[in-house]
């Protein structure tokens, strides 16, 4: 999800995407974020869906360009 705009209390814009047991380059837009106000931008998370249950995942080299 990626936070933005002046109010805390807005939505997050989220995208979902795929992930596999091995290591995968992931290119996002940030186009592709709908309704994110980009000129105020207050955070970007990395979550995780379902199925519910116990997971791990790495997280290297961020980029936001």
């Amino acid at each position: 999800p990626i936070f933005s705009g002046p109010a805390s209390t807005r939505p997050p814009a989220q995208v979902a995407f795929a992930v596999t047991p091995q290591w995968k380059e992931q290119r996002i837009p940030l186009s592709r974020f709908g309704g994110a106000d980009l000129s105020q931008l207050r955070g970007l998370a990395f979550t995780a869906g379902l199925p519910a249950g116990p997971f791990s995942f790495d997280i290297d080299d961020v980029h936001i360009e």
